[in-house]
This record gives structure tokens, sequence and C-alpha cells, in this order.
């Protein structure tokens, strides 16, 4: 039988302070605590029915996956993963599929081996992607004042810089990138 999406609304929650870490042990009353700061929501969170339990996510440590074997290939947060509070991943996904085209044209084209292109592709995203790990990881990790979050957000602007750099540098009339 044919049974209907089931469509569920996901609340995501920052804490205003500093620390999220009282939320892993008590994340029924950081919630709560949270949707008196808006109290719309709150009204239409309280009015639902709960169908799973809640889950905390805090220091999300970046890491990669292997984005590429025989017929497939990932692109964005199936090959890697940031923590969503850099807002990257569209970016991430953008770049990777940019990176990933090129290097199947490369192989369609006869100027690069399969395998070549693909770890040519692999090597570029974790390059691009390494230092936003770092730099991501240490703002998200909410162990910082405002001197060390302003010098930890230099950096991951930084990294966004450089990123857009390497992509600027992309030939448009080719699989390949430019020299520098």
């Amino acid at each position: 039988p044919h049974r209907a999406p089931v469509r569920l609304p996901l609340v995501t929650v920052r804490p205003r302070a500093r620390s999220p870490r009282p939320a892993r042990h008590d994340p029924d009353g950081a919630l709560r605590g949270a949707l008196l700061e808006v109290p719309a929501l709150a009204e239409r969170v309280q009015a639902g029915t709960r169908e799973e339990r809640f889950r905390t996510a805090t220091e999300l440590a970046g890491y990669f996956r292997r984005p590429f074997g025989p017929g497939w290939a990932l692109v964005g947060d199936a090959g890697s993963f940031m923590d969503p509070t850099g807002a990257h991943g569209i970016s991430s996904a953008l770049r990777d599929s940019e990176l990933l085209a090129r290097a199947v044209v490369a192989v369609h084209t006869g100027v690069a081996a399969e395998d070549e292109a693909l770890a040519g592709y692999q090597s570029t995203r974790d390059d691009l992607s390494s230092g936003f790990f770092a730099a991501l990881d240490a703002v998200a990790a909410w162990r910082w004042d405002l001197t060390e979050l302003r010098q930890r957000l230099l950096a991951l602007s930084a990294e966004m810089g450089r990123e857009a750099d390497a992509l600027e540098r992309l030939d448009l009339s080719t699989a390949a990138p430019r020299a520098a």
C-alpha cells in the first residue's frame, strides 16, 4: 500500500551561552530554556508531538570519507563532514562538484587516467578542506574568549579566501588548474 510521506519538522537550537555542554546532560531542559527566547516558536513546539528523543550535537570534528571508487564518487557532505556552525556545506558541495566534473572531463578526453584524475580531485578537496576543519573545529568547540574568537574567525576567513583563490585559478577552457 502507498503511504503518504512523513513530514516531521526539525527544530535546531543553538544556545546563547558560551558552552553548549549542559544540553548534552539535559537536552529537554536546554530546549525549554532556549525556547523561552522565542515565544512564538515555543508555542508551536509545545503544541506538537515529539516523535523521537532530543539529540544534541556539540564538538563535531571534521573528517573525510574516501570520495571515489569503481563507478561512484562523492561530493560535499557525502564525502566529508564539517561542523555546520560555519554554514559552508553548499559551498563545499559546489566546489567539489566542479572539481569532480573536471576530473571526469580529464578522463573522458584522455588527459588523465581515471585513478590519477580522481586522486587529484581528492587531493585538491582535502587540501581546500583541511584548513577549514581546523579553523571551524576551533570555533565550534566554544572554548574561547572574544579575543581568541576573533583570531579563529580571521583564520576561517583566510581559509575561505584561500579556497576562493584556488577556484579563481581554475582554467575555464580546460579541466586543468591554471598555474599560480
